[in-house]
């Protein structure tokens, strides 16, 4: 443990005299005359050796334990409920009876420690979550251990000193909620009550955090999707989890809500629990017509709107404005079509030629898998491409004009016109598609 707390503060050290000398170089550059640099180099001198002596580890540990109290160590943080509660946190040990009924923090087989308090003194939490096979320096201070700091004491009395001061993190507060904590106020007796305050679970977020960054980001997962791409085989399952939500804590500053928030740069990843969504079964069509009154159904929200637009704009005089919304509603119905037909394509090859009545060009058309219906029909693609743009233009003008809209014979005519452009470019997407 000794070497692991000597390579933290090493590292300390290092990061500290490097930020130092970027800073003392850019004051030095502004300097001209040369008792000016000879009074700043002997005062950088000074700092230098200030900061040297700062990390002595006889010195930081001592500083380290009297700021050890501005700390906690908790599981459940209050600050990720509102980052200004000033409610109590909470510490919960993993359960080592392995029986859960439910998935929970105790649940857990490791539980990652998160520390709140001051931001400023996050050195020191990271020092009490140092690690030597498989023991924390804070699992020594919890079992009153003082064996990783007797090399660095001068005597009895220091250590003990250090030790009571590092303890100081372990201990929380008396229970308390805060006005801006989550609150339930249960009643257990006539004028009497608890207050329930739950608490986020840092420990749960981070191993979930964890999980699902590895399964995104590992290397080995990597290398399976780089197989699957490729369509070569590698060992295990390729994981996916849809349908992610990420929340954030902290803002730009997540250290102030705790250090594993900061860790996590504070991002928490939120899993889908929404209710299975019911998938209807396709039905493929069997004639002409259950096809098209099958889209006539499914793209009856756009006309009605359609509908609905012309008899409300039917008074107003004609803009560009109408127009274009009249527009973007026709290429709707067109968009509702090719969304509609997508679905016949997932049907098995080859299904339009078992009791099926419809037309050669729907054939060709939905059933994309049967290459002799293709090979039959691709002398003729003009001709059943055309077929579809009439029928589209033939069903959409007998649906909007069921509710007899009463439109003038001019108004009619550039209706009917409208859907014949778009049945024209619906054509030319066909031809592109297939």
């Amino acid at each position: 443990m000794e070497s692991t707390i000597d390579l933290f503060l090493s590292k300390r050290l290092s990061d500290r005299i490097e930020k130092v000398e970027k800073e003392a170089a850019k004051q030095r550059a502004g300097l001209v005359t040369p008792d000016d640099i000879a009074s700043f180099d002997a005062q950088y001198a000074e700092t230098l050796a200030a900061e040297k002596a700062k990390f002595l580890p006889c010195n930081w540990l001592s500083d380290a334990a009297k700021r050890a109290k501005q700390i906690s160590l908790v599981s459940h943080a209050a600050k990720f409920t509102h980052s200004d509660a000033k409610g109590s946190s909470l510490l919960v040990k993993a359960s080592s009876s392995g029986k859960h009924q439910c998935l929970s923090t105790s649940a857990l087989s490791e539980i990652h420690t998160d520390v709140v308090g001051n931001a400023a003194t996050l050195d020191v939490a990271n020092m009490l979550l140092l690690e030597w096979e498989g023991k924390r320096v804070l699992d020594y201070v919890a079992a009153n251990d003082s064996s990783p700091f007797k090399a660095y004491a001068d005597n009895d009395e220091q250590l003990s000193e250090w030790m009571q001061g590092f303890s100081e993190a372990l201990k929380l507060s008396e229970p308390a909620s805060h006005v801006l904590a989550k609150q339930v106020y249960f009643p257990v007796e006539e004028n009497s009550y608890h207050i329930l305050s739950p608490l986020a679970s840092s420990a749960m977020s981070h191993a979930l955090y964890r999980k699902i960054q590895d399964s995104k980001f590992g290397e080995v997962e990597k290398a399976r999707r780089a197989a699957k791409k490729t369509k070569r085989f590698a060992p295990g399952i390729v994981q996916d989890i849809p349908d992610l939500a990420v929340q954030t804590f902290g803002g730009t500053k997540p250290q102030n809500i705790s250090l594993l928030n900061s860790q996590r740069r504070g991002r928490a990843y939120l899993l889908n629990t929404q209710p299975p969504t019911w998938v209807g079964k396709v039905q493929p069509p069997q004639t002409e017509a259950s096809f098209w009154f099958g889209y006539i159904r499914k793209a009856r929200p756009v006309v009605f709107d359609l509908r609905n637009f012309v008899l409300a704009s039917k008074q107003r005089e004609s803009t560009m404005e109408i127009r274009a919304q009249r527009q973007r509603l026709v290429q709707n119905l067109v968009d509702e079509l090719l969304q509609y037909v997508s679905g016949f394509w997932q049907l098995p090859e080859g299904w339009s030629q078992q009791d099926c009545e419809l037309p050669e060009y729907l054939k060709a058309w939905l059933d994309i898998g049967s290459t002799d219906i293709r090979k039959a029909t691709q002398s003729d693609k003009d001709a059943w491409v055309k077929a579809i743009s009439d029928k589209f233009s033939q069903y959409v003008r007998a649906a909007l004009e069921a509710k007899k809209l009463e439109l003038s014979d001019i108004e009619l005519k550039y209706f009917r016109q409208q859907i014949k452009r778009e049945s024209v470019r619906m054509t030319k997407d066909l031809e592109v598609m297939l």
